[in-house]
């Protein structure tokens, strides 16, 4: 009975992609002939919301693939033999809905392949390692509307309850995820707190420790952090529970991280003593006028490290955060310039910091 059941759901699921896509094919013609007009619908998604009793996130799904698949015809094909799932034409079509179906004509047998070897939401960072290949610049304003758009809101209400509401760049959410993650452990088998109810304490704890100066415990035989896997060959890195990550935020992570190659032994980048030193320079973030304490900052390579700079004092600084990104993201360069560090802004305008410790 197992067996047939199994065959029975194969079967029918084939069947499901088959009428997806021949829903798709009639969705393009209706989309191209405007008859949206004649149920007195603005557009196609607003129909397919009214009539069809679908959600935007969905409509809109449907509609980037009726117009994106006919302009990729490996990827069609592939959904017609069976070979790849409709949610896999799906992911494809997304994509060139925003990059441009030219820009993959040439990449779609590759896409094809990584289909057949995945499910769609693997598939969806194989192919955003593709879209950083075609259009870097345009994936690096992507990380960077993402960054721009984060908020976090704490608000009181009457009874003393606190809400908290928020949204995070990938990567800031990558790091509170795995903080959460170190504070809340396993469930156990007698837990009776909802998973919400573990989330709020996690955070309270996440703060408590934060403020008692206390760390974590090894999470999986390792402290909890953020893991990046660089592919030196093809220059692309993803970050764990992330995806693919632009080069700038590549040459960012490898300026003060552990390193392992081949999955050999760690070794920092910054070490304890390099900052030490270099935190003699000021004690603070060494873009100019900024004051943030230097404990908050991260290490950063004046000359990248992945261009070949050295991690020596002479080429090392600290930035917080946000000037950290600001360099490698944001279009900022930080250089060295008779003794001293100089801040130069995307439009060439020059900022002096403090001086640069002398050479050993």
């Amino acid at each position: 009975m197992g067996t047939s059941d199994g065959e029975r759901i194969i079967e029918i699921s084939a069947q499901m992609d088959a009428l997806a896509h021949e829903r798709s094919r009639v969705v393009a013609r209706f989309d191209a002939n405007r008859d949206y007009q004649a149920y007195g619908s603005p557009n196609t998604v607003a129909f397919l919301k009214s009539h069809c009793r679908m959600g935007s996130g969905t409509a809109m799904e449907l509609q980037a693939v009726a117009r994106r698949l006919p302009e990729l015809p490996v990827v069609e094909a592939a959904l017609s033999q069976g070979e790849i799932g409709f949610d896999h034409a799906a992911v494809i079509a997304e994509s060139a809905d925003r990059l441009g179906s030219e820009a993959l004509l040439e990449r779609q047998e590759e896409l094809v392949d990584k289909a057949e070897a995945a499910d769609p939401s693997s598939l969806r960072h194989e192919v955003k390692k593709v879209e950083l290949q075609v259009d870097a610049e345009r994936m690096a304003k992507e990380a960077e509307w993402a960054y721009r758009s984060r908020y976090l809101k704490v608000s009181t209400w009457r009874d003393g309850r606190v809400r908290v509401d928020g949204l995070l760049d990938p990567e800031g959410g990558a790091m509170v995820k795995t903080a959460f993650d170190a504070a809340l452990g396993p469930r156990a088998k007698d837990e009776v707190r909802s998973e919400p109810q573990r989330r709020a304490d996690a955070l309270v704890d996440v703060a408590r420790r934060a403020l008692d100066g206390r760390q974590f415990g090894e999470t999986g035989r390792q402290a909890p952090h953020v893991n990046a896997i660089i592919d030196v060959g093809s220059g692309t890195a993803a970050i764990a529970s992330l995806g693919p990550v632009t080069k700038e935020t590549i040459e960012r992570l490898l300026c003060d991280c552990s390193l392992s190659v081949n999955g050999g032994r760690e070794m920092r980048t910054f070490s304890a003593p390099l900052r030490r030193s270099v935190t003699g320079r000021g004690a603070h973030c060494h873009f100019p006028r900024c004051d943030r304490p230097a404990a908050w900052c991260d290490g950063h390579h004046v000359e990248y490290w992945r261009n070949g700079g050295r991690t020596v004092a002479e080429n090392a600084a600290l930035l917080c955060g946000f000037h950290h990104r600001l360099v490698h993201e944001g279009g900022w360069r930080l250089v060295s310039q008779d003794g001293a560090l100089v801040a130069i802004s995307p439009d060439g305008e020059k900022f002096r910091s403090s001086k640069a410790p002398p050479a050993a």
